[in-house]
């Protein structure tokens, strides 16, 4: 069996090897797949924090958890909005602890749906207040209500929303 003088990497004319071909396909040793890069977690890196950050993030851990079980609790006991607002100010007030400084923790840990659904109810809150806010300006001072309807908003959606302004 003879090889031919290409196969051996040789030119026919000069007998010279011959430069390898540039492959349009790639090796298997550098199409290996990397793993992408994992993405930033919204929530707490556990190694990056101080030993009493970690505790601090515990404590605030315990707390939230307890509080999402009284949240949870006023919610299915049937208690208003009002009521269920009352449950999570006392529950703050008992604990010697600062609605904001939960809220922000619930910003940075929301792993847990019940941790998403508190931070949502707090959401929700403010936005109603806000709301409420603009109603009592929009009832004391007319001419707000004015400004409101040549900016386009649509009052009777406001008023079967949250009851009549007046």
């Amino acid at each position: 069996m003879t090889r031919s003088t290409s196969s051996l990497g040789l030119s026919r004319n000069n007998r010279k090897p011959t430069k390898p071909l540039k492959s349009s396909i790639i090796s298997a040793t550098s199409s290996r797949c990397q793993s992408p890069k994992p993405l930033k977690s919204p929530t707490i890196s556990l190694y990056n924090l101080t030993p009493i950050d970690r505790d601090l993030n515990d404590i605030l851990r315990n707390l939230v958890d307890e509080l999402c079980d009284f949240f949870v609790k006023a919610r299915q006991d049937g208690k208003n909005e009002a009521q269920t607002v009352d449950v999570i100010v006392n529950f703050s007030t008992s604990k010697n602890q600062d609605l904001s400084q939960i809220f922000d923790w619930l910003l940075n840990n929301t792993h847990k749906d019940k941790y998403k659904t508190l931070l949502g109810y707090f959401y929700d809150q403010v936005a109603k207040r806000r709301v409420q806010s603009l109603l009592n300006l929009i009832a004391h001072h007319p001419n707000v209500e004015d400004s409101l309807l040549s900016k386009g908003v649509d009052m009777n959606l406001l008023n079967n929303q949250f009851g009549e302004l007046k």
